[in-house]
C-alpha cells in the first residue's frame, strides 16, 4: 500500500495568504443523501444541493441502491458513501466522474490523493480501506481494525477510527493509524461507557467521542480520551444522546432526547438540553455552519415525508428546504466568495390576503418580472409552480384546492429572489 506523505505549504502560503484574508469564506451549498422510503425498494437514493443564497435546490443524480450513509466535500469534489457503492462527483458541474463497489461503506474522509472508508454491516471484515480519490480504485485495507467502523478523524498523521462493532457489542473502541506508515498502531478498548461510540472529534489535543444511546436508553455518554488512547474519561448525561452536529468554540452540538443540545467542552456538563427542540419528524442528520452559526437538520418518519430545517443559535426555525425522505448525509461546501460569483438579492415580497383562503394575491418587484415561481409545503414537496412574464405586476394564486397549512412561495428572477410564508386556512 503506498504510503501518505504530508508536505509543508509554508511558501505557497506566504504568497496566497494576503489575498486569502480579503476573501470571505461563504457557505456556497447544502449537499444532501436522501436514501428513499425504507419500505420501497424502487425508491432510490437521490442527491442534492441546496443554495442557501437563492433558497434553491438541485438534483444531482440517483445512485441505484437503498440508502446512503455519508457525503463528505474535499476541494471541487463530492465523495458518496450509499449502502454498496462509493461514487464521486463534481461539486461545480455535479457531473458523476467515477464510482466503485463498496459493500457495507459506512463513512468517509480524504488525505492527499487516497479516500479512507469505514465498513459495517455486511462486511465482515476490512472494516476500513484506502480507495484512489481520483478514480476509486481500492489500494488496500487495514486489517487489523477488528470490527464495524464508524467515523473517522484525521489529527495530524493520524487517523483515530471509531469501532462501535455490531448490534450485540457490549463496548465501544478506538482504532489509532499511522498515516505514514499506513500501519495500525493500536485498538484501545474504552469499555461499556463507550458502547455506540459514533462521532469523533479533535478537541484541546485530545478526543472526544459522542456515544450514542442503546435503544431505549435514558441516558448517554460522552467520552474524553488523551492522543495516544492511554486516558479516558466517560461523562453521563441523564438524556437520550444520538448524533453530534459538530463543535464550535467550546461548545459540543449534539443530540440530545430528539433535540440539539450543548455540552460545555470546558466543564462537561449540559449547559443547553435543547438549543433546537425536537422536530415534528426525527432527525436523520445534523451539521453546524460554523460560518453563519445555524444548524441544518434533516427530518424524516423513513417512509412517506422528510424535510431539511434550518435554525439559529437561538433555536428559531429560519427557512425549510428539500431533503427527501430518509435524508441521512448532510455536508457543507464552503468556499471563498471570489469564487462563487456575485450573490443574488434578496427582495421583501408581501401576499394578501395572508392567511390565505380561496385566493392569494404577491405583489413582484420589477427584478422578479420574467422570472419563475414556485410554492413549496413545509415538508419540502413542491405543490405548484410557473413562470412569471415580463411587465407582470403580481402573482394570482389559486389556493382554494390546497390542504390547510403553511407554505413558502418562492419566486426567482436573474439577479434577484424573493419568498414569503402563506397560511392557507
Amino acid at each position: 500500500m503506498k504510503k501518505i506523505y504530508f508536505s509543508m505549504l509554508t511558501a505557497i502560503l506566504l504568497f496566497v495568504a494576503p489575498q486569502l484574508f480579503a476573501q470571505e469564506l461563504v457557505l456556497k451549498q447544502v449537499f444532501v443523501g436522501s436514501g428513499g422510503s425504507y419500505s420501497d425498494p424502487d425508491d432510490f437514493v437521490e442527491l442534492s444541493s441546496y443554495n442557501p443564497a437563492s433558497d434553491m435546490s438541485y438534483a444531482l443524480g440517483t445512485v441505484f441502491t437503498q440508502s446512503v450513509q455519508d457525503v463528505v466535500v474535499h476541494g471541487d469534489y463530492l465523495y458518496v458513501a450509499a449502502q454498496d457503492s462509493l461514487v464521486k462527483y463534481s461539486a461545480l458541474t455535479y457531473s458523476r466522474l467515477a464510482v466503485a463497489e463498496a459493500v457495507g461503506v459506512n463513512k468517509l474522509t480524504v488525505v492527499g490523493d487516497n479516500l479512507i472508508a469505514s465498513f459495517t454491516y455486511p462486511a465482515t471484515e476490512k472494516f476500513v480501506r484506502v480507495f484512489s480519490a481520483d478514480d476509486l480504485s481500492f489500494i488496500g485495507s487495514f486489517d487489523e481494525v477488528s470490527d464495524e467502523a464508524a467515523h473517522l478523524l484525521v489529527v495530524e498523521d493520524v487517523l483515530y477510527v471509531a469501532v462501535p462493532g455490531g448490534w450485540t457489542s457490549t463496548s465501544g473502541k478506538i482504532a489509532m493509524i499511522d498515516l505514514n506508515e499506513m500501519s495500525l498502531l493500536r485498538e484501545v478498548d474504552l469499555g461499556t461507557q463507550a458502547v455506540g461510540i459514533y462521532n469523533l472529534f479533535s478537541y484541546n489535543n485530545q478526543i472526544v467521542s459522542v456515544n450514542l444511546s442503546p435503544w431505549g436508553a435514558t441516558s448517554g455518554f460522552v467520552s474524553v480520551i488523551n492522543r495516544v488512547l492511554s486516558e479516558k474519561t466517560h461523562y453521563e448525561f441523564q438524556h437520550t444522546v444520538s448524533k453530534a452536529a459538530g463543535i464550535h468554540g467550546n461548545a459540543l452540538y449534539l443530540g440530545i432526547d430528539g433535540g440539539i443540545g450543548e455540552i460545555d467542552l470546558t466543564t462537561m456538563t449540559l449547559t443547553n438540553a435543547a438549543v433546537v427542540a425536537p422536530p415534528d419528524l426525527p432527525v436523520a442528520a445534523a451539521v453546524f455552519d460554523t460560518v453563519n452559526a445555524n444548524f441544518y437538520l434533516t427530518t424524516t418518519d423513513y417512509a412517506t415525508q422528510g424535510q431539511g430545517l434550518v435554525y439559529n443559535l437561538e433555536g428559531q426555525l429560519l427557512t425549510t428546504f428539500a431533503a427527501g425522505i430518509s435524508a441521512e448525509a448532510i455536508a457543507l461546501d464552503y468556499r471563498l466568495s471570489s469564487g462563487i460569483g456575485e450573490p443574488m438579492e434578496a427582495l421583501a415580497l408581501s401576499a394578501f390576503p395572508n392567511p390565505a383562503g380561496e385566493k392569494c394575491v404577491v405583489r413582484l418587484p420589477d427584478a422578479l418580472q420574467g422570472g419563475n415561481w414556485s410554492l413549496v409545503a413545509m415538508q419540502g414537496a413542491k405543490v405548484i409552480s410557473g413562470d412569471i412574464s415580463e411587465n407582470q405586476a403580481e402573482l394570482n394564486l389559486e389556493m382554494s384546492t390546497l390542504p390547510r397549512g403553511m407554505y413558502v412561495l418562492k419566486v426567482y428572477g436573474k439577479t434577484s429572489y424573493g419568498l414569503v410564508k402563506i397560511v392557507v386556512n
